[in-house]
Protein backbone atom coordinates (compact mmCIF):
# COMPACT_ATOMS: atom_id res chain seq x y z
CA UNK A 1 0.00 0.00 0.00
CA UNK A 2 2.82 2.38 0.79
CA UNK A 3 4.38 1.78 -2.63
CA UNK A 4 1.04 2.44 -4.34
CA UNK A 5 0.69 5.67 -2.36
CA UNK A 6 4.14 6.82 -3.49
CA UNK A 7 3.39 5.97 -7.12
CA UNK A 8 0.13 7.96 -6.99
CA UNK A 9 1.86 10.95 -5.36
CA UNK A 10 4.55 10.85 -8.05
CA UNK A 11 1.87 10.68 -10.79
CA UNK A 12 0.15 13.71 -9.27
CA UNK A 13 3.43 15.64 -9.06
CA UNK A 14 4.02 14.91 -12.75
CA UNK A 15 0.47 16.09 -13.57
CA UNK A 16 -0.57 12.64 -14.83
CA UNK A 17 -3.51 12.59 -12.41
CA UNK A 18 -5.20 15.32 -10.42
CA UNK A 19 -7.09 14.84 -7.18
CA UNK A 20 -9.62 17.20 -5.64
CA UNK A 21 -8.86 20.40 -3.77
CA UNK A 22 -9.63 20.58 -0.05
CA UNK A 23 -10.05 23.98 1.57
CA UNK A 24 -11.10 27.38 0.32
CA UNK A 25 -10.42 27.87 -3.39
CA UNK A 26 -8.40 31.04 -2.88
CA UNK A 27 -6.26 29.50 -0.12
CA UNK A 28 -3.37 27.07 -0.46
CA UNK A 29 -5.31 24.05 0.87
CA UNK A 30 -4.29 20.62 -0.31
CA UNK A 31 -5.09 18.08 -3.02
CA UNK A 32 -6.26 14.56 -2.25
CA UNK A 33 -5.83 11.96 -4.96
CA UNK A 34 -6.31 8.79 -2.90
CA UNK A 35 -7.27 7.39 0.49
CA UNK A 36 -5.95 4.11 1.88
CA UNK A 37 -7.52 2.18 4.74
CA UNK A 38 -6.61 -1.40 5.66
CA UNK A 39 -6.96 -3.23 2.34
CA UNK A 40 -9.24 -0.66 0.65
CA UNK A 41 -8.14 2.08 -1.74
CA UNK A 42 -10.22 4.97 -3.05
CA UNK A 43 -8.88 7.02 -5.96
CA UNK A 44 -10.03 10.58 -6.67
CA UNK A 45 -9.12 11.82 -10.13
CA UNK A 46 -10.47 14.21 -12.72
CA UNK A 47 -12.20 12.41 -15.56
CA UNK A 48 -14.05 13.36 -18.70
CA UNK A 49 -17.70 12.42 -19.19
CA UNK A 50 -16.68 9.74 -21.74
CA UNK A 51 -14.31 8.14 -19.25
CA UNK A 52 -16.99 8.08 -16.56
CA UNK A 53 -19.54 6.45 -18.87
CA UNK A 54 -17.21 3.50 -19.46
CA UNK A 55 -17.07 2.71 -15.74
CA UNK A 56 -19.58 0.19 -14.44
CA UNK A 57 -21.24 1.63 -11.36
CA UNK A 58 -22.80 -0.52 -8.70
CA UNK A 59 -26.00 0.18 -6.88
CA UNK A 60 -27.46 -0.56 -3.49
CA UNK A 61 -28.44 -2.98 -2.09
CA UNK A 62 -25.27 -4.98 -2.62
CA UNK A 63 -23.01 -7.32 -0.69
CA UNK A 64 -19.56 -6.38 0.57
CA UNK A 65 -17.56 -8.96 2.52
CA UNK A 66 -20.74 -11.08 2.70
CA UNK A 67 -22.58 -8.24 4.45
CA UNK A 68 -25.69 -6.81 2.81
CA UNK A 69 -25.26 -3.06 2.36
CA UNK A 70 -28.05 -0.64 1.63
CA UNK A 71 -30.83 -2.82 3.00
CA UNK A 72 -33.00 -1.91 5.93
CA UNK A 73 -31.42 -3.13 9.14
CA UNK A 74 -34.87 -4.08 10.46
CA UNK A 75 -35.69 -6.59 7.73
CA UNK A 76 -35.56 -10.25 8.69
CA UNK A 77 -34.58 -11.39 5.18
CA UNK A 78 -30.94 -10.43 5.67
CA UNK A 79 -30.72 -13.00 8.47
CA UNK A 80 -31.84 -15.92 6.25
CA UNK A 81 -28.25 -16.98 5.36
CA UNK A 82 -27.43 -17.26 9.08
CA UNK A 83 -30.55 -19.29 9.82
CA UNK A 84 -29.81 -21.56 6.85
CA UNK A 85 -26.23 -22.12 8.05
CA UNK A 86 -27.53 -23.03 11.51
CA UNK A 87 -29.98 -25.56 10.09
CA UNK A 88 -27.35 -27.02 7.77
CA UNK A 89 -24.87 -27.54 10.61
CA UNK A 90 -27.52 -29.08 12.84
CA UNK A 91 -28.63 -31.50 10.13
CA UNK A 92 -25.05 -32.82 9.91
CA UNK A 93 -24.76 -33.08 13.69
CA UNK A 94 -27.97 -35.11 14.02
CA UNK A 95 -26.16 -38.02 12.38
CA UNK A 96 -23.61 -38.02 15.19
CA UNK A 97 -24.29 -39.97 18.35
CA UNK A 98 -23.83 -37.22 20.93
CA UNK A 99 -24.84 -36.99 24.54
CA UNK A 100 -27.03 -34.11 25.71
CA UNK A 101 -23.92 -32.44 27.13
CA UNK A 102 -22.10 -32.83 23.80
CA UNK A 103 -25.05 -31.36 21.91
CA UNK A 104 -25.26 -28.42 24.32
CA UNK A 105 -21.52 -27.76 23.98
CA UNK A 106 -21.79 -27.77 20.18
CA UNK A 107 -24.74 -25.38 20.30
CA UNK A 108 -23.04 -22.93 22.63
CA UNK A 109 -19.60 -22.97 21.02
CA UNK A 110 -20.47 -23.07 17.33
CA UNK A 111 -23.98 -21.82 16.67
CA UNK A 112 -23.82 -18.90 19.05
CA UNK A 113 -20.83 -17.51 17.11
CA UNK A 114 -22.52 -17.64 13.68
CA UNK A 115 -24.48 -14.36 14.00
CA UNK A 116 -21.57 -12.43 15.58
CA UNK A 117 -20.34 -10.97 12.27
CA UNK A 118 -23.84 -9.75 11.35
CA UNK A 119 -24.37 -8.37 14.86
CA UNK A 120 -21.40 -6.04 14.31
CA UNK A 121 -23.53 -4.15 11.78
CA UNK A 122 -27.19 -5.01 12.42
CA UNK A 123 -29.37 -5.30 15.49
CA UNK A 124 -31.12 -8.63 15.54
CA UNK A 125 -34.90 -8.51 15.18
CA UNK A 126 -36.89 -10.30 17.89
CA UNK A 127 -38.42 -12.67 15.33
CA UNK A 128 -34.96 -13.78 14.15
CA UNK A 129 -33.71 -14.29 17.71
CA UNK A 130 -36.80 -16.40 18.42
CA UNK A 131 -36.16 -18.45 15.26
CA UNK A 132 -32.56 -19.09 16.30
CA UNK A 133 -33.67 -20.20 19.76
CA UNK A 134 -36.35 -22.45 18.24
CA UNK A 135 -33.82 -24.09 15.89
CA UNK A 136 -31.47 -24.78 18.79
CA UNK A 137 -34.25 -26.01 21.06
CA UNK A 138 -35.54 -28.43 18.41
CA UNK A 139 -32.05 -29.89 18.09
CA UNK A 140 -31.97 -30.84 21.76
Amino acid sequence: MEVLSRILKKAEENNLIRGFHVGAMNSIGMRISHLLFADDTILFCDASRDQLLSIRAGSLPMKYLAMPLGTSFKTTLIWNPILEKMEKKLSRWKRLYLSKGGMLTLLKSTLSSLPTYFLSLFTIPKAVAASMERIQRNFL
